[in-house]
């Protein structure tokens, strides 16, 4: 291994990680696209994980909580997480979805339409369960709608 090389190599990265985390796909990727070799790629993760400049497990825990956050539901913030390369992906609990869908639909006038508002959740990554248990716990009617129907 070129000694150049590869302290190029882990000054890019370090400056990369400097400007915000990264888990060690999305870096590797970055690594790659600049023909850093994989030989080299995989020596530099190995090490940035040992010294702790990389840990993917907490990388995973902040995304989780930024997409929660932007109320995305458990199914997008899964679809995220695999096309950033993530293939352990945590097991997202819906319990965990509820409680900020509940938040924003206190916030939220009451919908006129229901089917409208259910498509829109679905859209965000809710699962129906989830959703269905929200229009629940706040008595939003829905046998109301479907009756009509």
């Amino acid at each position: 291994m070129n000694d150049d090389a590869y302290r190029e190599a882990k000054g890019y990265a370090i400056r990369c990680l400097a400007l915000r985390a990264h888990a060690s796909a999305e870096l590797a990727a970055k690594l790659r696209r600049r023909q850093i070799p994989d030989t080299l790629v995989h020596a530099l993760l190995k090490e940035l994980t040992q010294d702790g400049y990389l840990d993917d497990k907490a990388w995973v825990e902040g995304f989780i909580q930024r997409e929660s956050g932007k109320r995305h539901g458990v199914m997008v913030i899964s679809q995220k997480l695999k096309a950033k390369g993530i293939k352990n992906i945590p097991v997202l609990n819906p319990e965990e979805e509820l409680e900020p869908l509940l938040t924003w639909l206190k916030r939220q006038p009451a919908p006129e339409d229901r089917r409208k508002l259910i498509a829109k959740l679905a859209r965000r990554g809710y699962r129906l369960e989830t959703i269905f248990e929200a229009f629940r716990r706040l008595a939003i009617n829905l046998e109301e709608e479907y009756n009509e129907s």
